[in-house]
């Protein structure tokens, strides 16, 4: 078996302008690779994504994912057959109670 990098390939670091994308292990920040990738990633991006992580892990951070845009979400709850109550991007936001932004 060939052993998996566990760094982000160099043409998806544009993906990741707000860290440092060499420092990045897609192991360990699996969930946020698949994220952004689900996100904003183009056709290469997302087959690499499909390759090195199990799909139930994808779906699972599709789920549970709060960064993902309605557009994307709606995308991939259709793509993985999640009923949309069950994608949190997809329901409301929720304010603490005592945040100054919560009667806005």
């Amino acid at each position: 078996m060939k052993k998996q990098s566990k760094r982000l390939p160099k043409e998806f670091y544009p993906y990741f302008w707000d860290v440092d994308p060499a420092k990045i292990d897609v192991v360990q920040n699996s969930r946020y690779v698949i994220e952004r990738l689900l996100e904003f990633g183009h056709e290469v991006a997302l087959r690499w994504m499909f390759e090195r992580y199990q799909r139930t892990a994808i779906r699972q951070v599709v789920s549970r994912a709060r960064g993902l845009s309605k557009l994307s979400g709606n995308f991939w709850a259709l793509y993985f057959g999640i009923p949309k109550e069950r994608m949190r991007c997809l329901n409301k936001v929720h304010i603490l109670p005592n945040s100054p932004f919560a009667n806005w």
